[in-house]
């Protein structure tokens, strides 16, 4: 369960600027070390298959860490596979310049997929992409930016010499 964690975790930061129209092809594997989860409260159902991280979660491996209120990990009764993690409230991911957010972010596991929803932002330096949803097709190296009904999609970008 815990390196399924990780892949989520690695797979959020993999939303990498410039190239924010697609996953980049230098996306990180699974990196070695240690992974930290910190939280007010973990519930394990092992009937139900979940595993819910409540209050203040913190996710840190090496120079990456993810924050939300709520982390929900679920798993397939039948195949034991992680089916979703969905992280919820507040979600942040920061390694190094890198900083994704969103109210919440769910990861499908056999669509090979994740969804940023709600005022969905990724910044990299003064580079920034931000829409309602952001959804990565990881498998196809596709990216799509939605708006809500009553908003726009935003793209803005920094040619390098004029980062700061």
């Amino acid at each position: 369960m815990i390196r399924r964690l990780l892949i989520l975790v690695l797979l959020l930061t993999g939303v990498w600027l410039p190239s924010a129209w697609s996953i980049s092809q230098d996306t990180p594997q699974v990196a070695d070390g240690p992974i930290d989860i910190t939280s007010d409260r973990l519930d394990v159902d092992e009937q139900g298959g979940s595993a819910v991280f409540t209050g203040q979660v913190i996710v840190k491996q090496r120079d990456m860490t993810v924050y939300a209120e709520k982390l929900v990990i679920y798993r397939d009764q039948t195949s034991e596979q992680i089916e979703r993690i969905e992280a919820s409230g507040g979600v942040r991911v920061v390694q190094q310049d890198r900083v994704g957010t969103a109210e919440n972010a769910t990861f499908y596991q056999q669509e090979d997929k994740l969804t940023l929803t709600g005022d969905a932002r990724v910044q990299q330096g003064q580079n920034l992409i931000s829409g309602a949803e952001i959804i990565l097709l990881l498998k196809e190296n596709k990216s799509l930016v939605k708006s809500d009904e009553d908003g726009r999609v935003r793209a803005v970008f920094f040619p390098e010499q004029e980062q700061k």
